[in-house]
């Protein structure tokens, strides 16, 4: 579960891109059409930083403990050769 602190910080940094991305009009339009798309309505940015700010640090576990599940992890390794085994007993078994 995070912090508040870690919450804060994630908070901060997510509206600061949202903030930042909407300084066009090409970006607000974008914004605009994502929506559309997506919702099938238009969602002001107000409500979209009320909804992140309204986050309880349960929820982000929660949607973690979801997420991240190790029956779901997948890992692809390219290396040379045919029997070359670069990385060895580094890889991760689940």
């Amino acid at each position: 579960t995070p912090t508040a602190a870690e919450l804060k910080r994630a908070r901060d940094y997510v509206l600061g891109l949202m903030h930042m991305s909407l300084e066009s009009t090409n970006e607000q339009m974008n914004w605009c059409g994502e929506y559309m798309l997506a919702c099938d309505r238009l969602v002001h940015p107000a409500d979209v930083e009320r909804a992140i700010m309204a986050v309880r640090p349960s929820q982000v576990r929660s949607v973690a403990e979801h997420v991240f599940q190790t029956h779901h992890a997948c890992l692809a390794l390219i290396a040379p050769g045919r029997h070359a085994d670069p990385f060895g007993s580094k890889c991760l078994k689940f």
